[in-house]
């Protein structure tokens, strides 16, 4: 690739890249929502790392991957750690409703409660986050 094209290559790739982490950030945001640590701390990242990428792809001096290569270590490890928050905060602990209550029922045992008791087993899918789309529901 000539020299004049790269420049054009590099400079295009890093407005694309900024508007993608600042598209990112809202997804997160819209995901995880606002009141959490983590997901506040990713949002800004993505944000901040987004309009510096736009930034970056404006200025006056012809941009080269070799000059930009920080830049390049900096958008995998804001991929990686948004991609670890959005699993942690995302991925449920229990697949389906059953292990939930079988975990539960366990620890109502434990602590010498009846498991068996409705009483005892309302809180399963509180205590354990489950979502409610893994909460199998009866037929009406």
């Amino acid at each position: 690739m000539s020299e004049p094209h790269e420049g054009l290559f590099v400079r295009f790739g890093l407005m694309g890249l900024g508007v993608i982490f600042i598209a990112l950030a809202y997804v997160v945001w819209s995901s995880l929502g606002y009141l959490n640590i983590p997901a506040i701390m990713v949002e800004t990242l993505l944000s901040v790392l987004g309009v510096a990428l736009l930034v970056q792809s404006a200025r006056t001096s012809t941009p080269t991957i070799k000059n930009n290569i920080h830049i390049y270590n900096m958008i995998i490890a804001a991929g990686a750690l948004t991609f670890m928050v959005y699993l942690f905060y995302q991925m449920p602990a229990f697949g389906t409703d059953e292990l939930a209550i079988d975990y539960y029922a366990a620890h109502q045992f434990l602590l010498g409660l009846n498991p068996y008791k409705p009483v005892n087993m309302l809180e399963v899918f509180t205590y354990y986050h489950v979502a409610n789309y893994f909460i199998a529901r009866s037929p009406s």
